[in-house]
Formats: structure tokens, C-alpha cells, sequence
């Protein structure tokens, strides 16, 4: 079995090798861009208002127009003025032959709490998600040298959500300083991010209801899969994240 370093290694080289690749032949497509700026939205909307006559002289606010696109996200989200959504169409890239695998010894293992785990990473790192998806088989904690006495070696965490029929699901995984090992390419060095919160967020979609999300903040890095989740669904669980410091 390799170890940590080995797998860095051999995933690091995998992910350059792929970024050159993308370089030549980006595929990535923006699906969405959302962009919010007080300032035009103001000065944009109220020119529209007032040329349909939809604004009074004293002020009168007109009603808000039901929302048109379905892949727009204003007016989901209480975002900063500074925010926007990017959301990439991305291609399935998994190297079957290839799997991340970890040296690690179930004696070296250090069960921790939630409040635990909360104070070792610095932030909250349980999102709130939809209410039909509900969190399980969630062990927290870290492994360290000498049989759970010396020092960490890895504290790579895996939460995982769905709903009853698993039609829903979240898997979440996040460790300290980068964003987790995988079998899979790194997107975030690759593909356009959005900014939430004032964090930039990579957001992938494959398909019609998967999304792949990858981000780095306060030094912790997130990767999480979604499926059958929507689009707003997902960028307010991310948002929930990025709202605790």
C-alpha cells in the first residue's frame, strides 16, 4: 500500500499532467453567472421602472417579476454585492486504474466529537443541508504517530447526507491546508470559480442533478459531491459553510 507521500506525489503529477491537457482544449462552459452589484441592479432596474412607467413620481415600488430562468440564482441568496456563480460544465474524468488509497493503522486512530472536531479545524464544518437528507455513518477524528499518542498524520474527514431512497445525497470530505487526496482530477486549479462570501469556490455540474464542488477556506479544503440536489440547494449548503469563521 503506498504511502501519504507516495499518493501525493503520484495525484500531483496526474493533476499537472491534466491542467496541461486543459490548457490546450478547455471544454469547461459557464452555465450560470450570476452577478450581483447593488449599484446597477439599482440604477438598471429603476431606468427599466420608470421608462414602462412602472415607477410614480412619488416613489411607488413596483411588485418583483416572478424569476424567468431556472438556472438563475438571484434572488435565492442573501449574497454580497461582490458575489457571483459560475457553475462549469464538467467531463467524467476518473482513472479506474488508479485509486487513492492511504496508509493508515486503525491503533493510531483518535475519535473526536463534533465540538471537537469544530475546534480542531477552526471552523463549522457540519453545513445545513435540506431536511430530507440526513447525515450517517460519520466517524470524526484523526489519526496520529505511536498508536494515537504522537503526531497527526492524517485528518482527512468524510460526512456523508442523503434522503431515505438515496436520491439525494451530499458526500463530503475536507481536511487541514488543501483540498482532499482523490481518485479523481483536481478542478479547482483548472476550471473558473465562483466567489461566495468572499471565498472563491469551484462549481462543477456533470449531468443534470450532480455537481462537484471544490474550495479552500480558512485553510481548510472541501471537496463535496451532490446528486439530486438543485442548483440552489447546492450554493446554499456551500454558503452555510462560508458563513461560520
Amino acid at each position: 500500500m503506498k504511502n501519504y507521500e507516495e499518493v501525493a506525489q503520484d495525484v500531483f503529477r496526474r493533476r499537472d499532467e491534466y491542467d496541461r491537457i486543459m490548457t490546450k482544449r478547455k471544454k469547461a462552459v459557464k452555465k450560470a453567472i450570476v452577478t450581483f452589484s447593488c449599484f446597477c441592479v439599482v440604477a438598471v432596474g429603476g431606468i427599466a421602472a420608470w421608462q414602462n412607467g412602472l415607477l410614480s413620481y412619488d416613489g411607488t415600488k413596483m411588485e418583483s417579476a416572478p424569476a424567468g430562468n431556472s438556472d438563475s440564482l438571484e434572488g435565492s441568496l442573501l449574497m454580497g454585492s461582490e458575489d457571483y456563480i459560475i457553475v462549469n460544465e464538467l467531463e467524467s474524468v476518473i482513472d479506474e486504474d488508479s485509486k487513492v488509497a492511504s496508509e493508515v493503522q486503525d491503533q493510531d486512530f483518535v475519535e473526536m466529537t463534533r465540538e471537537e472536531l469544530i475546534a480542531y479545524f477552526g471552523i463549522n464544518v457540519f453545513p445545513e443541508v435540506p431536511l430530507d437528507v440526513v447525515e450517517h455513518g460519520s466517524r470524526y477524528g484523526v489519526y496520529k504517530m505511536e498508536q494515537g499518542t504522537g503526531e497527526i498524520y492524517w485528518d482527512c474527514q468524510r460526512i456523508c447526507y442523503d434522503n431515505e431512497d438515496r436520491s439525494r445525497s451530499i458526500d463530503m470530505e475536507f481536511r487541514k491546508g488543501d483540498i482532499p487526496l482523490t481518485d479523481m482530477i483536481f478542478y479547482y486549479s483548472t476550471e473558473e470559480k465562483s466567489l461566495i462570501n468572499g471565498t472563491e469556490v469551484m462549481i462543477g455540474q456533470y449531468g443534470d442533478s450532480s455537481f462537484e464542488v471544490e474550495m479552500i477556506y480558512n485553510n481548510v479544503g472541501f471537496r463535496i459531491h451532490f446528486r439530486g440536489l438543485s442548483q440552489e440547494e447546492v450554493i446554499a449548503v456551500i454558503d452555510s459553510i462560508l458563513q461560520e469563521a
